[in-house]
């Protein structure tokens, strides 16, 4: 099959160091320019003017030469979405990927800056962005330069802007969506981000549009959550809710309008990005998101300042919303899926695959543990699709990918190709969807090395508790500190890094969070319901998950499962809670996967957080 011309001209990069060719971890050769010496054309991409990237690259380079401190260089990198991580010199950058869509292009070229200029790995955050890890000081332009020639951009993916706008990620292929909101979104993210007001606020402001009943996109906890509904005549646009998020004080959002068209987002988050800038706390990071504003003022007060600044912008910033056509329809004739090879594949297809409406069609999942992946393999997979003419993707919330419109005939050999690249895994629902942090292994907020945490429950994803048809419901989600970066505050299983002590010295530990549910505005919380030991995690949620399968009917929906879930939890937790004594465990006050290393928080870095 002859591959489709690209929508956007292909990344071409080289290091000054490896001459006119770069051989790529995959073995790809390509013939590569100096991407921090090459011309790009203007504009490369209409959300990055290039008087800003340029004033950037200006910043970067006074700062290499000693003409910046690090405090003026961190106001500037900050927007622009570059983080430094726990290593001092090394940084983070935050791509932008509205509703999580993106192109096999796209995917294939932030790869290759990954492989190129970074650690070799491609990180999937719960707000749909990519991450590229380990970008020493030098790399940080040519990286940005890089995915800028596939159209990406790093443009407000960190600092008090308007961040990434989340969806959800396949309901409108599966026919549980009331509208496909990707188009909308595109639109929005490009109104909203060459407005300099989205650049001038107290604190972040995350916007997130759920268009299924399930509320996919966990809209209640977001600052602006925009709920699909249909109204009895048949017309369609958002509920919105306001006020929402997860932290240090988690809120769930009040609705601050039951119906509005699509055409008045844009209005609506004017209106309420007013406020928030006029109204909230400049300089007190710790209360300056919107849920204090809302918290501080009443929610009635706060709908009565909205709906008058509303009314008051409406004549003037009137923006009726024509979303692009969609580019993501099928391409291949519709077939239904050939046998397979084996058995390992009809359980990947079970677990993986799932129909679309459209007989023929599939959308595929591929899980990505941690939301981690080598570079490597994901560019050999973007290759592929791009090759075979399956030119978009998706990011999940729960950090995975989604492969929409593949036609059953391809299926067979995409299984091959994930094979190939290490990504053909089945694991249970509650481990492929588990989201995790980069705790303090990237980020510098970080208490606990959530992420090799995470890796001892996915050790138990062998246990036979895994197939009880209830436990599908059960999602869990690993913070390695109170900032919630992978939102256990809103997981029917969540943990949070903390630091306790006994005897006078310090161990790291897990706040264990319980019964979170789902569902637009009546969305609640999961409440805390103690600790337990690092080390004692994974065999808690061993302990605690198989007692709770020999009970539960199989039956059982999302409420049985808290409600039965409860005691037993809490029964579990006075079983391992308690650390055994310094001199008799010393192994034990060190957290997961640095047992070389003592427990302190005194490493923690200030407000820059690397993980969400």
């Amino acid at each position: 099959m002859s591959a489709r011309a690209p929508a956007v001209m292909p990344i071409i990069l080289r290091s000054t160091e490896l001459g006119n060719f770069y051989t790529n971890s995959r073995g790809c050769a390509r013939f590569l320019q100096d991407a921090s010496q090459m011309e790009l054309e203007e504009p490369v991409n209409a959300l990055l003017p290039a008087s800003m990237r340029l004033a950037f690259e200006e910043e970067v380079r006074r700062f290499e030469a000693g003409e910046r401190t690090e405090d003026e260089f961190r106001n500037a990198r900050v927007p622009m979405g570059v983080y430094e991580q726990r290593d001092r010199g090394v940084f983070m950058a935050r791509v932008r990927i509205p509703a999580g869509r993106l192109t096999a292009y796209q995917l294939m070229a932030a790869a290759d800056a990954a492989d190129l200029y970074g650690s070799g790995q491609i990180h999937l955050t719960t707000r749909q962005d990519i991450q590229l890890h380990g970008l020493p000081l030098k790399h940080i332009v040519p990286a940005l330069r890089a995915l800028l020639k596939s159209g990406l951009h790093t443009r407000g993916g960190g600092g008090n802007t308007i961040r990434n706008i989340t969806c959800c990620a396949a309901c409108d292929l599966t026919g549980e969506a009331i509208l496909d909101a990707g188009p909308l979104i595109r639109r929005l993210t490009e109104k909203l981000m060459l407005d300099t007001e989205s650049y001038r606020l107290p604190r972040k402001l995350k916007i997130a549009f759920s268009t299924c009943p399930a509320d996919c996109a966990e809209a209640a906890f977001a600052d602006i959550g925009f709920v699909a509904r249909e109204t009895s005549g048949g017309g369609i646009g958002f509920q919105v809710l306001a006020g929402g998020g997860l932290g240090a004080k988690s809120a769930r959002g009040f609705e601050l309008e039951p119906f509005v068209p699509p055409d008045e987002v844009y209005l609506v988050t004017a209106a309420v990005r007013k406020i928030f800038c006029e109204r909230g706390k400049f300089g007190d990071k710790h209360h300056s998101r919107l849920r204090f504003l809302v918290e501080d003022a009443g929610a009635d007060e706060f709908k009565k300042r909205y709906l008058a600044e509303k009314e008051s912008m409406r004549d003037w910033l009137a923006w009726p919303i024509v979303p692009d056509s969609y580019a993501g329809r099928p391409s291949h004739d519709p077939s239904g899926i050939p046998p397979g090879p084996g058995y390992n594949f009809r359980v990947w297809k079970k677990t993986c695959v799932a129909e679309q409406t459209v007989n023929g069609y599939y959308a595929v999942t591929v899980p990505l543990l941690m939301g981690d992946a080598a570079s490597e393999s994901i560019g050999a997979l973007a290759e592929f699709l791009w090759k075979a003419g399956l030119g978009e993707l998706r990011i999940t919330p729960q950090q995975n990918l989604v492969i929409p419109h593949v036609p059953g005939a391809l299926v067979p050999d995409l299984y091959g190709v994930l094979g190939t690249a290490g990504l053909d895994r089945a694991f249970p629902k509650p481990i492929s969807a588990m989201s995790v942090c980069a705790g303090t292994g990237a980020c510098q907020l970080g208490i606990c090395r959530s992420k090799d945490a995470a890796a001892e429950i996915i050790k138990l994803s062998d246990r036979p508790y895994w197939r009880h048809p209830a436990f599908r419901r059960l999602s869990i989600r690993v913070s390695g500190c109170p900032n919630q970066c992978a939102r256990p505050g809103a997981a029917v299983l969540g943990f949070i890094g903390a630091a306790r002590s006994h005897d006078g010295v310090a161990y790291p530990a897990y706040q264990v969070m319980w019964g979170a549910k789902i569902s637009g505005a009546l969305s609640r919380l999961a409440e805390p319901q103690g600790t337990v030991p690092a080390r004692r995690l994974a065999g808690f949620v061993d302990g605690f998950l198989d007692r709770l399968a020999a009970v539960l009917p199989r039956d059982a929906d999302i409420n049985l499962l808290i409600r039965y879930g409860g005691p037993i939890l809490r029964a579990c937790l006075s079983q391992f809670q308690d650390p055994p004594a310094y001199a008799s465990t010393p192994l034990f006050y060190r957290d997961i996967g640095a047992d070389e290393t003592l427990f302190t928080t005194l490493s923690r870095g200030e407000g820059e957080c690397a993980a969400g």
